[in-house]
């Protein structure tokens, strides 16, 4: 519904009790269209602060609105005064022009509804530009219309910036004071775009912001964000991360004039010392996240003023903290009793002696903690997994990856937290068996997210023991090069426990002898994937099919590129498309085959040229570029009936002369035989078939995964999202 009708309907529906109402109480309706409050976390204009009245005030006078110039307004484009499309961002010739024509328009008694119910009504349009067409019912629509639209500005463009700086400078001339509105602003979109002297423009006119992102503006410098932050004393909510030049100046301007700041982000800001951080921490006592990563210059000072002056931090994230040590670790978890979530990884200076301090009875128990991040801590040991555990027994989330040092005996102690456990990382923990993977799957039945990447020792049997979990999301077996099919083939028979098919992220870069035909039945079992991560196997290493990835990472070598291959959203769904369309005329080119044998229109030896001949005939199906798909080399006995082969004549022909033509037919061919994609019989049952020649086999050597790092371009731990909540229960 509009918001012109929704008006006209109040106005019909409220006649009566409005007529009865002004007579008995003519000041009522003056009344309640001042000095209203905010609702719904919507601050209204406050003329005090702006220098502006409202439009609703006695004494306002209608200013000119600006002329429709090609600054304002574009050309030819006249949309009965609504907002431009890009944004509710073109106020001075579009929206004060249709707020002008309404007001000399007669009100009804929809225009003096309170603003609490106004606001109330406005939250029910879904769009913007209904809220665009209801600043256009009357006065004090469009104040609440405005303010909303105004609340969290959406800035996507550079283009978007400049006009967005520029009707903030132009003020004075336009209708309502919009910089005073925003409360929510993020330039993090448009990063490149956002120097000093735009940010100081945004700072003179939105005075009331609580939440500010400046994610990546890498060109901004203490010139402008210290006069921002002693402008804006309400903020909440902050985020500087790689602000690179940003020092101590600006850390001290947070600390001076943002009492209220509860979550701050300085991950990235190199420069900042203890200086300027133990003053934050004294004088923000109410600070409940905070996040550190990669501040290289903090030390133990830091860390313990945080740990004496913030009772109330919920996270802390000191990754890359290379100058903190043990004692400071320590500290944070000793005196943050209701930290939910620490992040110390990356940190060659935590050992065992960080928890050594603990109770081995368990009597010290943090039981808010929710998060835990150690990676590449390596002189962890199971000694500290243990104290961990007894400590935090209720943990969700545990991240032990790089610590070299784990082994079976620290899955026994994870399986303490049962079904606390939802997301475990364990990638490079390289002793870990299948024997502590199945410990683990026993007693932690609701894990929803494992990475087990480069464990080396881990086999098809650890990943059917992952198979039987119930809540499993995504796994990550990057680099498992004992992973064949039937690993795969595990995952895929979830159902035959009753399970649901819920994967959505597959990480199997590096399992180099995996095929075509395991993960076919992978797309095709799974519908909610939409991840799967396949760089260095070579069986997708085509161009047929790596035209659906995500291009490489910038940074990646010639090398790497050549076997990168993830798929990602649409990727899969594409590929998904892609492989059954294949498998449809597979089995549409066989059931004719199997017909003619059945009639006794064709000889065995006629099938046998058939299917040779179909290699390569203009009706095969294709790939690309006139590259003919290999056809199914081998039928099995369809589902449901063990032991019964639907045409065992034919199906020794097709064997018969699939293998003839892995030595006959030329190459190039998009698939080496082997690759079978489906069963035409049982199209959910897909299986290999005959074995390479010589030269095929050396075509297909493994693709050798680089030595020191994962270099597929697809960290799993980067791609978590933690989407549970966090609190005690389900």
């Amino acid at each position: 519904m509009s918001a012109s009708r929704l008006g006209d309907l109040l106005d019909d529906a409220l006649v009566a009790a409005a007529a009865s109402s002004s007579s008995s109480n003519p000041a009522r309706f003056a009344a309640a269209t001042s000095n209203r409050p905010a609702v719904l976390g919507i601050a209204t204009q406050q003329p005090s602060r702006s220098g502006s009245v409202s439009p609703t005030d006695s004494s306002y006078t209608t200013p000119q609105p600006l002329s429709d110039s090609p600054d304002d307004i574009e050309d030819g484009d006249d949309d009965d005064g609504a907002l431009d499309d890009y944004s509710p961002m073109a106020p001075s010739s579009k929206l004060d022009a249709a707020v002008l024509r309404r007001q000399q328009r007669p009100e009804g008694p929809a225009a003096h509804l309170p603003t609490e119910i106004v606001m109330l009504v406005l939250s029910y349009l879904e769009s913007t530009a209904d809220l665009k067409a209801a600043a256009s019912v009357s006065k004090a629509w469009a104040q609440c219309a405005v303010e909303m639209l105004w609340y969290k500005p959406a800035v996507a463009s550079g283009v978007v910036l400049d006009k967005f700086v520029r009707t903030l400078k132009h003020h004075d001339r336009t209708l309502f004071p919009y910089g005073s509105y925003v409360r929510k602003f993020t330039l993090a979109q448009v990063a490149e775009c956002v120097s000093d002297q735009v940010l100081l423009d945004v700072a003179a006119a939105c005075t009331d912001l609580e939440r500010l992102s400046l994610t990546a503006c890498t060109q901004l410098s203490d010139r402008s964000l210290a006069p921002t932050l002693e402008i804006n004393t309400h903020l909440a909510t902050l985020d500087l991360s790689s602000v690179s030049l940003l020092t101590d100046v600006a850390v001290l301007a947070i600390a001076n004039n943002c009492p209220a700041v509860q979550v701050l982000s300085l991950a990235g800001c190199v420069q900042i010392t203890d200086a300027s951080m133990v003053s934050l921490a004294r004088r923000l006592r109410g600070l409940r996240r905070l996040k550190l990563l990669d501040c290289a210059k903090l030390t133990n000072e830091s860390v313990l003023a945080i740990a004496e002056s913030c009772p109330l931090m919920l996270e802390l994230d000191l990754q890359g903290c290379v100058l903190v040590d043990n004692a400071a670790v320590s500290a944070a978890l000793t005196h943050l009793r209701a930290l939910r979530e620490f992040k110390i990884g990356f940190n060659p200076n935590v050992t065992d002696a960080a928890f050594a301090s603990f109770p081995a009875d368990g009597s010290l128990q943090f039981e808010a903690l929710r998060v835990l991040d150690l990676t590449a801590c390596d002189k962890i040991t199971d000694a500290s997994v243990r104290k961990i555990v007894d400590c935090a027994p209720k943990l969700r989330n545990l991240v032990l990856a790089k610590c070299f040092n784990i082994t079976d005996r620290s899955i026994s102690h994870i399986a303490k937290l049962g079904r606390s456990l939802h997301y475990l990382h364990l990638g490079h923990c390289n002793h870990i068996t299948d024997a502590g993977v199945a410990h683990l799957v026993q007693h932690c039945t609701r894990i929803r997210y494992i990475d087990l990447g480069c464990c080396m020792q881990l086999t098809n049997a650890a990943v059917s023991d992952l198979a039987t979990l119930p809540k499993l999301r995504r796994v990550g077996l990057v680099k498992c090069q004992n992973i064949t099919d039937e690993a795969i083939n595990a995952l895929v028979q979830r159902r035959a426990f009753g399970l649901e098919c819920s994967l959505e992220r597959v990480h199997l870069s590096y399992c180099t002898s995996l095929t075509l035909a395991a993960i076919y039945d992978l797309l095709m079992a799974c519908p909610r994937l939409t991840h799967l991560s396949l760089t260095g196997v070579a069986a997708f290493l085509h161009p047929e099919l790596t035209q659906y990835c995500r291009p490489a990472p910038a940074e990646f070598n010639p090398h790497q590129r050549g076997v990168f291959c993830v798929f990602s959203g649409t990727g899969v769904t594409r590929l998904r498309n892609y492989l059954a369309l294949l498998a449809s005329d597979q089995q549409a080119r066989f059931a004719r085959l199997t017909q003619q044998m059945t009639a006794g229109a064709m000889h065995q030896n006629e099938v046998a040229d058939a299917v040779m001949a179909g290699m390569a005939a203009p009706e095969a199906p294709l790939l690309h570029d006139g590259h003919p798909y290999f056809g199914p080399v081998h039928l099995f006995q369809p589902p449901g009936q063990p032991g019964i082969i639907p045409n065992p004549t034919l199906n020794n022909v097709v064997a018969a002369a699939t293998a003839a033509a892995a030595h006959e037919v030329a190459q190039p061919l998009a698939y080496l035989p082997g690759q079978l994609l489906v069963n035409p019989f049982a199209p959910h049952i897909v299986h290999g078939a005959v074995p390479f020649t010589q030269q095929q086999q050396q075509q297909q050597q493994p693709v050798q995964a680089p030595v020191g790092g994962d270099a597929d371009g697809d960290d799993m731990q980067q791609d978590i999202t933690m989407d549970e909540d966090m609190g005690d229960t389900e």
